[in-house]
């Protein structure tokens, strides 16, 4: 299995020698696949997977841990776990090889973090009569049409671009705050004319405009407290 260079980015690798007769202990690897991830774009999972090479040393067993609780655990060299549903936060992941070295026990210890930064999506809804009632009404074809963001390039005026008569939809996670106005370009709140729909299963607030808007290019910025 070939690593990607973000993988390589991801990976640490500690190595353990020992000069009691020449003996080598053992080395490893052990990496996270994706890396890392936006709120807006969880994938299904994360596979946490390791190399262990044990030179002149004996395995006992490797545990797989994220913080104090054990994910998984074995005495192969390929230890492996597939994180699902994976985590919304950044995540430190810690692969622990128990091992003895001329009747020795040792303990080898990596860690990998998986980096989860917020995301923000905005754009528009597929047709006039689409609308966001319920967290599920953000489907999957709606989230490929929206534009994703950071909270900086939110603060200052960006245009949406309107194909199609339908509403106009912001999703904001809450790492950006529970504070925000969404301002036209002429720099006043045009909140009235949105209802919000909380998505506490993903960490995000959902505003969809009140009434189908026609084609055309608009402006709109997102003030944060």
């Amino acid at each position: 299995m070939s690593i990607t260079g973000k993988q390589l980015l991801a990976a640490l690798q500690y190595a353990v020698s020992c000069n009691n007769g020449g003996l080598t202990g053992p080395i490893a690897t052990f990496t996270a696949n994706p890396s890392s991830y936006t709120t807006v774009n969880i994938p299904i999972g994360v596979t946490l997977s390791g190399v262990i090479t044990l030179n002149d040393a004996i395995i006992s067993i490797w545990n797989i841990k994220q913080g104090n609780t054990i994910l998984a655990t074995g005495s192969s060299l390929n230890p492996t776990f597939f994180v699902t549903p994976p985590e919304i936060i950044t995540t430190v992941y810690t692969l622990e090889v128990y091992y003895t070295l001329n009747g020795v026990s040792g303990l080898l210890t990596l860690n990998v973090t998986v980096l989860v930064t917020a995301g923000a999506l905005y754009g528009h809804l597929l047709g006039p009569s689409d609308n966001i009632t319920v967290p599920a009404d953000l489907t999957a074809p709606i989230i490929a049409t929206l534009t994703v963001s950071n909270q900086a390039n939110l603060e200052i005026l960006f245009p949406i671009v309107v194909t199609v008569v339908s509403r106009f939809v912001f999703v904001i996670p809450y790492a950006f705050g529970a504070d925000w106005v969404i301002l036209d370009n002429d720099n006043l709140s045009v909140m009235s004319e949105f209802s919000l729909v909380d998505d506490p299963g993903n960490t995000q607030m959902i505003a969809v405009s009140n009434n189908p808007v026609i084609p055309g290019t608009y402006q709109f910025q997102i003030s944060f407290a």
